[in-house]
């Protein structure tokens, strides 16, 4: 008996002060980083609120110095980072106003890719915990060749200088994970049609459900269109957007899509 305890305390031990292990980047209940090891900046704390969609016991504190809009939390891998695939990021916030979070992938032989998340309180209230989701499907070769980044970059409220040395930001769950849609997306997009794609001007949303909003968006991050619908059909002109890949993201109630468009 005595022996299970001690195997079982060993294990625990183990695991309260082992490394993080990719596809996760922290979730600060490890004794640090997958890769590299956190910044000066970045420390580990009680969570100061376990609920809603994170109570997990230890979340990362980061106090902005309110004057450097370009100040940054930089995880260093120091080898190209894999997104073959798992090319999502996802990160948790909590904030006490509405910021947003600038994700780039930079360093190595690799072009700089940055991607904006929307504002908080897009996604929900100041002062609870939500999750940004960046999408950098788009650059899943960049493991190999010359396109390697070795550097994930955050900019926890990315060019903004009229803070104060107080200003306080929890962050937690930072990880890659893969473009697995969750039950509720599937369910979405199991009754939602969007064609022509790729398209060069028009883009049809047809849906067995009623639609509440759409919101198009550019691979970093910026929304170009949206609209509020209460519709099942729209047909939608694109042809003043430049051809590029474009997200919507399609809310119907509770639930919401995100469709990938080619606009040629």
């Amino acid at each position: 008996m005595k022996k299970q305890l001690l195997i079982l305390l060993v294990f625990i031990t183990y695991n309260a002060f082992a490394q993080c292990i990719d596809p996760v980047i922290t979730d600060f209940e490890c004794s640090g980083p997958s890769h590299g090891s956190y910044p000066g900046n970045l420390t580990t704390v009680t969570n100061p609120n376990s609920s809603g969609i994170n109570t997990s016991a230890n979340v990362g504190e980061y106090t902005d110095d309110g004057t450097n809009g370009w100040d940054a939390l930089i995880f260093d891998y120091g080898t190209a980072i894999d997104l073959t695939t798992n090319n999502i990021l996802k990160v948790k916030l909590y904030t006490p106003t509405s910021i947003q979070i600038l994700a780039k992938i930079e360093g190595g032989t690799g072009s700089v890719h940055e991607i904006w998340s929307p504002f908080s309180t897009d996604i929900g209230p100041v002062n609870t915990w939500i999750e940004f989701v960046y999408d950098f499907s788009a650059y899943s070769n960049n493991s190999t060749g010359g396109d390697a980044n070795t550097k994930l970059v955050l900019f926890i409220n990315g060019g903004q200088t009229g803070g104060t040395p107080a200003d306080v930001y929890h962050i937690d769950d930072i990880q890659w994970t893969s473009n697995v849609l969750s039950i509720e997306e599937e369910a979405i997009n199991a009754n939602i049609r969007v064609y022509p794609n790729p398209t060069q001007d028009i883009i049809n949303i047809d849906s067995k459900e009623i639609i509440d909003s759409y919101e198009i968006m550019e691979v970093t991050g910026k929304v170009v269109l949206k609209e509020k619908l209460e519709s099942s059909l729209k047909t939608i002109d694109i042809s003043n957007l430049k051809p590029g890949l474009y997200f919507f993201r399609i809310k119907s109630g509770d639930k919401q899509s995100a469709v990938k468009v080619l606009k040629q």
